[in-house]
């Protein structure tokens, strides 16, 4: 009680504002006299005059026209009303300001400040409350909410209330008027604690109204987009033939396949073909027949075979769906051919990249086999081929350019340039990946042939 009693006869609620700008060393612009502040009222009085007419003519409209009798007009009002109470504030800072400022008392200063804060704080507050309405309305995709008079009547109640609270804070004893250490350099008798939890409180509410506009913006992006994207399923090709994509893209389809040229390529390529299936069979039944080859490495290499057996079946495909037979495709058809080879050339490098990996395991334990079981190798077998298939049938399943002829590729002209992209950087990886493993290996096997060398030099 002693010390609460001695505390209070340090305060400092008799002083005028002189104590307070004098210890702060805050400018008050005494120059402000003369001409100056004459040109200071004027300008200030001109705008002050202009916020009273606009937000006047805002808040008529709204209540004598039924057509804006709906809660945004009425927030839309009470915006107004809040920016009307910010230029009663100026008015009265216009005149308590400059070389006033120092003849003031505490309790005028206090109110002063209190009408700038508490008109700042309304305005800042009933936008994050329109902002949350637009929410509610354009999520529901609706032009207005469905909030209730009385709701509405309570939103802006609080609005006015929080706006209130704020401003008369440091009336009611937020302040540094009795522990002068703590007043703040830009308001003297306003304690740096409170001006922080009020900058605080301001910028979360600002915060929170930009996310929820944000969240309207995302979300109507995605709507219009979906609008879109309907519109466009409308004018999907499914039905054409691949003349129309080739035409477009202008890609050339080899017309001139014909006569002894063509007989020539499919000759060339048959036989190319059978030698593919006939080594490649060769290969599988020698690992299949032969206990010798029944480890990992062996089933994998078996496994490479059938990819490219496999391989030789897409490019017969090929043989007998290019050319000048390509226009007169079906889009079902040529994604059939292309799913082939991307498929056969995703099996063949997953294959050596899993050959690579097994490799490894055996190098670095300095094994001839890797002590994989044969149901690992039987689970990598059938990851490759999924693989596989998935990338060969993903352009079929709806990543192509029937849709959006604007995202075609040149190259094949109903595959999204997206899915080209996809697929080039996926077996570059693959191939970048293995191309590490074998070198790793190369340099794990230069490491360990150099030490015998090493170890008779240093007996010599």
């Amino acid at each position: 009680d002693v010390q609460l009693f001695s505390t209070m006869n340090e305060c400092h609620y008799d002083k005028r504002m002189d104590f307070f700008y004098n210890r702060s060393n805050a400018d008050t612009a005494d120059e402000w006299t003369g001409t100056k502040l004459l040109i200071v009222l004027c300008v200030g009085t001109f705008f002050c005059l202009f916020i009273f007419f606009s937000n006047s003519l805002v808040i008529a409209a709204v209540i004598t026209n039924r057509k804006f009798h709906f809660p945004f007009y009425y927030l839309l009002a009470n915006l107004a009303a809040a920016d009307f109470f910010a230029g009663i504030a100026y008015v009265f800072l216009m005149f308590n300001t400059g070389p006033v400022s120092k003849t003031l008392t505490v309790n005028r200063w206090f109110l002063r400040q209190g009408l700038l804060d508490a008109s700042l704080t309304a305005s800042l507050a009933n936008l994050l409350v329109i902002a949350v309405e637009r929410h509610m309305s354009i999520m529901k995709m609706r032009v207005h909410s469905n909030l209730t008079k009385k709701r509405v009547t309570l939103l802006i109640l609080l609005v006015w209330a929080i706006a209130i609270f704020m401003g008369a804070v440091p009336t009611l004893g937020w302040n540094c008027l009795c522990n002068i250490s703590a007043c703040s350099s830009l308001a003297p008798i306003y304690s740096r604690s409170y001006l922080i939890f009020w900058t605080v409180s301001n910028l979360l509410a600002f915060f929170i109204m930009v996310v929820v506009y944000v969240r309207i913006y995302m979300y109507v992006k995605r709507k219009t987009n979906d609008v879109q994207l309907f519109s466009t399923m409308n004018e999907c090709h499914y039905d054409k033939r691949m003349d129309f994509f080739y035409n477009r893209s202008n890609a050339d389809t080899a017309d001139e396949w014909t006569g002894t040229k063509l007989l020539i390529v499919l000759c060339v390529g048959t036989f190319f073909c059978l030698f593919i299936f006939f080594s490649n069979s060769l290969v599988i039944a020698a690992v299949i027949t032969n206990r010798k080859f029944h480890f990992p490495f062996y089933y994998l290499l078996a496994n490479l075979a059938a990819a490219d057996f496999f391989a030789g079946i897409a490019y017969v495909f090929l043989m007998f769906n290019t050319g000048p037979v390509s226009k007169t495709l079906t889009v079902n058809r040529w994604f059939l051919r292309q799913g082939l080879l991307d498929a056969s050339l995703t099996a063949s490098l997953a294959n050596l990249l899993v050959i690579a990996v097994e490799r490894h395991m055996s190098i670095m334990k300095m094994r001839v086999h890797s002590n994989l079981t044969k149901k690992r190798v039987t689970l990598l077998i059938l990851l490759v081929w999924a693989i596989a298939i998935f990338m060969g049938a993903v352009p079929t399943l709806g990543w192509n350019c029937l849709c959006n002829i604007s995202a075609c590729s040149s190259l094949a002209p109903i595959y999204s340039r997206s899915y080209l992209i996809f697929w080039t950087v996926s077996n570059l990886l693959a191939f970048f990946i293995m191309v590490v493993v074998y070198v790793r290996i190369y340099m794990y096997v230069k490491r360990k042939t150099n030490v015998p060398d090493s170890v008779n030099d240093s007996y010599l």
